[in-house]
């Protein structure tokens, strides 16, 4: 988009007031003007807001000074250049007929002169004429570029790592030199420094830039993260005979690796195996890689499991062995023999009726909650059973109002307690032992727990 020129040009030409440029560029407006048109540069970078450009005749008197001109990031100048006034001997105002003129540019953000094309070698333009304040020949060209010499101070940043964590630490923003802000999200000014935030930024890639007194940009990106700092929910204990733990379901996030005593990697993931290790407090840590990743330890306890206890038949009786001082047992009777055994509701370390046709396991609990099982005990009703060939399994039950039920007439019926005792019938909280005779000679065992 380019400028109204003519309109510039009609508020310039007028006496100028002068605003920051030095004292020496003090300007005698006279009777006699010529206008420069052109586009600005510093070091090939535009101008800046506020700096101003003089033109100079070869006596070194300021003959024209005028502010830059910013428009769609370009800098402009419209530059009426004074002309001697003929009428004040002695006094020099400006320019004469066909004189050359010098230009420089004075830098308002850090106060420098610069000029044109470079320091070294400042270039004087001829051909200076009084065109009543109308672009000069060969001058009347907005778009003609003139450059002033500057040599771009070199600047360092010092920004943030590239990954930084959502909840991390507030980050010192530093540059060389540091006259200048720092600008973009997360960035903010303090008493004597500046500073970045992560949460203030929030998630996602971030540019970072920094720009210095004399306008020079650096830029840096930061990508701000979430945090994965792991959580792990352990169980507080494991026996030594409850075979391995699978520990990736215990951790978050995903995709860390374990490490500690009993711990082995498998090809279905880690677990921790408690039987190679002796009882007590093991630490077992857990890492997530990477720059937002973290580490997690937490105790397990390694408790010692019973020794199995032993199970025989005795004298039409069960007894469980070798259960130590302490612990605790509890029976499983898995009922003519499906496969499905339930717990029962007796302690005692001698069951004395078990019932035929039923599979008996004992099970023992230490203090710490471990348990180990016995193997299991087919009770064979030898007598009942098989006495007459081809008769089915004489079965009892209770019906709904805990009356005894039977699959064939009954001819003989004694219960019996958990201690043997004889009962006049389904009394107490049970367990009961039925020992119940058919009129055809069968008979059978059952056991009942009661209602």
């Amino acid at each position: 988009m380019k400028c109204a020129f003519p309109t510039l040009l009609l508020s310039l030409l007028s006496p100028l007031a002068l605003l920051a440029q030095p004292a020496e560029w003090g300007v005698t407006p006279t009777n006699a003007a010529g206008t420069l048109l052109g586009t600005v540069t510093v070091g090939g970078q535009a101008a800046q807001a506020g700096d101003w450009v003089g033109a100079f005749d070869e006596g070194g008197t300021c003959a024209g000074a005028v502010e830059v001109i910013l428009n769609d990031g370009a800098s402009f100048i419209s530059l009426p250049i004074y002309g001697d006034d003929a009428t004040t001997a002695g006094v020099d105002e400006g320019m004469a007929a066909g004189e050359a003129f010098p230009l420089r540019l004075w830098r308002a953000a850090t106060g420098d002169i610069l000029f044109h094309p470079d320091p070294e070698e400042p270039a004087a333009f001829g051909g200076w004429t009084a065109t009543n304040g109308a672009p000069m020949p060969g001058f009347d060209d907005a778009y003609t570029v003139y450059d002033f010499g500057y040599d771009w101070a070199s600047v360092t940043i010092d920004c943030p790592p590239p990954v930084v964590c959502l909840d991390g630490s507030v980050y010192n923003l530093s540059a060389t030199p540091d006259d200048g802000g720092w600008s973009g999200p997360g960035t903010m000014a303090g008493f004597a420094s500046w500073f970045f935030d992560p949460a203030v930024a929030g998630l996602g890639t971030h540019t970072l830039t920094y720009t210095s007194a004399d306008g020079t940009e650096s830029t840096c990106t930061v990508n701000v993260v979430e945090t994965l700092a792991p959580f792990l929910s352990l169980p507080l204990g494991w026996c030594q005979g409850d075979g391995p733990l699978a520990l990736d379901s215990l951790a978050y996030p995903p995709g860390g690796t374990w490490t500690g005593d009993g711990v082995f990697n498998t090809a279905g993931g880690a677990v921790f195996d408690a039987s190679v290790l002796t009882p007590g407090t093991v630490a077992l840590t857990y890492t997530v890689d990477g720059p937002c990743g973290g580490v997690a330890t937490a105790g397990l306890s390694v408790y010692p499991s019973p020794e199995p206890p032993t199970l025989t038949p005795l004298n039409g009786l069960l007894y469980a062995g070798n259960v130590a001082e302490g612990d605790s047992l509890a029976w499983l009777i898995d009922f003519e023999n499906t496969g499905d055994p339930t717990y029962f509701p007796y302690t005692d370390s001698i069951f004395y009726f078990p019932s035929w046709g039923d599979t008996y396991t004992v099970q023992v609990i230490n203090e710490y909650g471990c348990t180990a099982q016995s193997s299991s005990v087919f009770v064979d009703n030898t007598i009942g059973l098989d006495n007459i060939a081809g008769n089915e399994p004489l079965r009892l039950w209770l019906d709904e109002e805990g009356r005894l039920q039977a699959s064939a007439e009954l001819v003989s019926v004694r219960w019996f307690d958990a201690l043997g005792r004889a009962l006049d019938g389904p009394t107490g909280p049970g367990p009961w032992l039925v020992h119940a005779r058919a009129a055809d000679g069968r008979s059978v065992r059952r056991i009942f727990a009661g209602r």
